[in-house]
């Protein structure tokens, strides 16, 4: 296995870490042993042991031609990257979004377990732009994520939510409109007829004052058994 620190064609597979780890064992008990006059051999293990334990916990570099934002990866980790990825598009695009997350491109690297940068695009050293490693993955999740919303189909959960409560808040809303003008309504109706009820009441009051007041206007009998007089043309 080559050491990481000194060959661009080095890799760190999973499958390789427990021999880094183990090699990364024995180096620490033999320098537990060495003695101070042994200082140069004890230098040596040291940095083998540093060596080896990059080799069971990879640290990220990055190369000049890439820029410091992107670690260098092998083809058999990129496709192994990608195949989680995918699979974890397909679940999110499915509905299965876990409990307070969305169906996004942050979700989507976090559970494939990927950095969020490797979706957008990068730039050289140079200025040049160029393609972020998947960012062709995060263009097909926004392209199969956009045709299913445009089929009427919600994916994310708290999305699905909050479109239902959008339109039940609309439907409330002309509920409300509709109440307001109806008690508008209303409300001119009762003014118009207290109006008129005082309007009748003031009537009223007028012709009492007008009846109890001395005139030759008398009022006529009520009484039933009043008969007509004789010769009347009644």
């Amino acid at each position: 296995m080559c050491d990481s620190a000194r060959c661009p064609q080095a890799t760190h597979h999973a499958g390789h870490r427990p021999v880094w780890a183990a090699s990364a064992e024995s180096k620490k008990v033999f320098i537990a042993t060495i003695g101070r006059a042994q200082r140069t051999e004890k230098v040596r293990l040291c940095a083998e042991l540093a060596r080896d334990d990059n080799g069971c916990c990879p640290r990220l570099t990055s190369t000049p031609e890439r820029g410091h934002d992107v670690a260098r990866i092998s083809d058999e980790t990129r496709r192994d990257n990608e195949a989680a990825i995918r699979h974890v598009m397909d679940r999110l695009l499915a509905g299965d979004v876990p409990g307070g997350s969305k169906c996004d491109i942050k979700t989507l690297a976090a559970q494939a377990g990927v950095a969020r940068t490797g979706f957008y695009p990068k730039k050289h050293r140079n200025g040049s732009p160029r393609p972020g490693p998947y960012q062709h993955l995060a263009e097909e999740f926004e392209r199969r994520l956009a045709e299913l919303r445009a089929t009427g189909v919600i994916p994310d959960p708290r999305a699905a939510q909050i479109e239902r409560l959008k339109e039940q808040v609309s439907g409330l809303k002309e509920r409300l409109a509709a109440r307001d003008t109806q008690i508008d309504g209303l409300t001119d109706f009762r003014e118009r007829a207290l109006s008129q009820i005082a309007a009748q009441r003031m009537e009223i009051e007028r012709l009492r004052d007008a009846l109890a007041e001395p005139s030759n206007v008398r009022a006529l009998s009520n009484s039933s058994k009043a008969s007509a007089p004789y010769g009347s043309c009644i």
